[in-house]
Order: structure tokens, then C-alpha cells, then sequence
């Protein structure tokens, strides 16, 4: 289990916790807090294959990603592994497609949809930005 941490919104305190579910309803810490740098993290999305997670940070558009080892502990990979428009708060929820080959998020400020491709080593290369979701958007999901 993937955890966000926003820290109050405190510039460059975002981070992110793994933890595993060794009792049913009990949490057991594997990694503690991971600094991404950035902030007002917001949102975790993992690969379908674990090997991966991706954040976003509402305080500055852009997307971290860790790498998640075997036993669940996290390390940072890139603390900016994608942009929305770096510098401008709006990216908040995010979902990748079953096949974990796009992860997509929304900006429901600039009421926008952003998407990337993920690649075998966790890099996102961008596939562009969609415009016209409606003012009221809020939450994502992906097939």
C-alpha cells in the first residue's frame, strides 16, 4: 500500500510511504517517509506489474515516480517524472490503463486531461493534453 504525504501543503515536503497488510486491518510500515521534494502531494497510481508508483503534486503540476523493490520499501526515481505545466498548482487525481501502459491525470483547474506513455524502466513520455472536461470534474479512472 502506497501513501501520500502533503505535509500541510509545506513547499518541497511532499512524500510518499509504503506499507504492508500483515493482519487484516493493520498496517505495518515498510518504508517511512520518501521526500519527493515537491508539494501538496496528492494522488498515488502503481503499475499493474508493482514495480512503480506515480504522485502527484498539486502545489507545482508535476508527477513523481519511486520504484517499488520486491519487499514493498519505495525509492525516489524522479522527483519530476512528468509536468502539467510546471510551477502551476491543478494536478491532482490520476489513473493508469489496465495494461499499465498510460497513466493519465486531470488538471480540473485548467480543466484538462494530461496523458503519458509509461515505458518498461517507469520513464512517462508525454502523449499530450485534452481540453473540455467539464468545470465539475472531479476523480479518474482508466481502463
Amino acid at each position: 500500500m502506497i501513501v501520500t504525504e502533503a505535509f500541510g501543503g509545506a513547499v518541497g515536503a511532499a512524500a510518499a510511504s509504503s506499507y504492508s497488510l500483515t493482519d487484516p486491518g493493520k498496517p505495518t510500515p515498510v518504508s517511512g517517509s520518501i521526500a519527493d521534494t515537491r508539494s501538496e502531494v496528492c494522488w498515488a497510481a502503481v503499475t499493474n506489474d508493482g514495480h512503480f508508483a506515480y504522485v502527484t503534486n498539486f502545489g507545482d503540476g508535476t508527477i513523481s515516480s519511486y520504484e517499488i523493490a520486491g519487499d514493498g520499501s519505495l525509492q525516489l526515481r524522479d522527483p519530476v517524472a512528468a509536468s502539467t505545466g510546471h510551477g502551476e498548482k491543478g494536478v491532482r487525481d490520476e489513473a493508469i490503463t489496465r495494461d499499465g501502459s498510460y497513466l493519465y491525470a486531470i488538471d480540473a483547474d485548467a480543466q484538462k486531461l494530461f496523458g503519458w506513455m509509461v515505458g518498461s524502466d517507469g520513464a512517462l513520455a508525454s502523449i499530450g493534453a485534452f481540453e473540455g472536461l467539464p468545470e465539475t470534474v472531479a476523480g479518474l479512472a482508466a481502463s
